[in-house]
């Protein structure tokens, strides 16, 4: 909703949620006053049935691009849709899997005002159990437990709720490193909980999964989770619940002033620039000779190494 709020303000915008298109609403295009036609979409696994429908709707290939808040999904987008990524780690992804698409980076909006640092942290340890890891879960959340206030969430809540969570604990444990283990194809594609729960004083012991590795920081702004054993991560909790201490303000205010409303619309005002610019030259020029990925047979690589590997236990 920060995408379309932010483009609502620099073009003519309507906003369609996917389960409930129709075929009109596919195909009114939406104009903004360069009079270029544009599609933005969004989300995960239906992306690509949404962008071949607007195309067949259309009966001719549109300007469509996708704003990719997450990787995998097992989806194709095709060559000439630019692709926004969320992290760096979504950008990486895509880069790999369209080397020749546009690719651009748009961080979320971090947005929580009016937060009281003075608040008694009543809360030991906070923990919502959503994209959990089992050992987390099962383990060092029943360990900590026995000796702590530990609250866990495991059901959806509003996200004033969630934020007066945060303020009142000590301590905010997140991993979801398993998360894009579970037969499903999709990872982490930022991870706003832990950075969330930084910007609110919590002490945030995190994994590195995804786009995780964009903003948390180990040992600077988060500590990591599940390093070594299960005494050494409870040996650290404990401590800082026992020694915790507000924190720094210049790290949260670093947090804030990067994921601020203002740095997110002007990068996407850049963004939509260069993409608006692409999309007047690819159509008034004469592109065709594409760019093509050079085909290697890595099959035959891997049967050369593996015999080489052989010869040389063999002798």
């Amino acid at each position: 909703m920060d995408f379309y709020k932010s483009t609502s303000n620099l073009y003519e915008s309507e906003i369609v949620f996917y389960n409930e298109v129709t075929e009109d609403a596919l195909a009114k295009n939406l104009i903004n006053d360069t009079g270029v036609n544009v599609y933005v979409v969004t989300w995960g696994p239906d992306v690509e049935k949404i962008i071949n429908k607007i195309n067949v709707i259309n009966q001719t290939p549109q300007n469509i691009i996708y704003f990719a808040q997450s990787s995998g999904w097992d989806i194709t987008i095709p060559n000439n849709v630019p692709i926004i990524c969320v992290s760096r780690s979504v950008m990486n992804y895509w880069l790999h899997q369209k080397p020749f698409n546009h690719v651009y980076l748009l961080p979320p909006i971090l947005n929580i005002n009016n937060l009281d640092q003075s608040k008694e942290r009543l809360i030991d340890v906070l923990f919502v159990s959503r994209k959990s890891t089992h050992y987390v879960k099962e383990k060092l959340i029943p360990k900590l437990s026995k000796n702590f206030n530990v609250k866990v969430i495991d059901e959806f809540i509003d996200k004033e709720e969630l934020i007066k969570d945060y303020c009142s604990s000590k301590v905010y444990i997140y991993s979801s490193r398993e998360h894009n283990q579970t037969g499903k194809s999709w990872g982490e594609g930022f991870g706003l909980q832990p950075l969330e729960a930084a910007m609110c004083g919590a002490t945030v012991f995190s994994n590195l999964n995804g786009g995780l590795v964009d903003h948390m920081d180990p040992g600077f702004n988060m500590f990591q989770i599940e390093v070594h054993s299960l005494q050494y991560d409870y040996a650290r909790v404990a401590h800082e619940i026992n020694f915790w201490s507000n924190k720094n303000n210049e790290v949260i205010e670093g947090i804030r002033s990067k994921y601020s409303e203002e740095s997110f619309n002007k990068r996407i005002s850049t963004i939509l620039i260069n993409i608006l610019n692409y999309f007047e030259i690819i159509r008034d020029k004469d592109c065709y000779d594409f760019i093509e990925v050079r085909k290697t047979n890595n099959n035959l690589k891997a049967f050369k190494k593996f015999i080489k590997r052989v010869i040389r236990y063999e002798v």
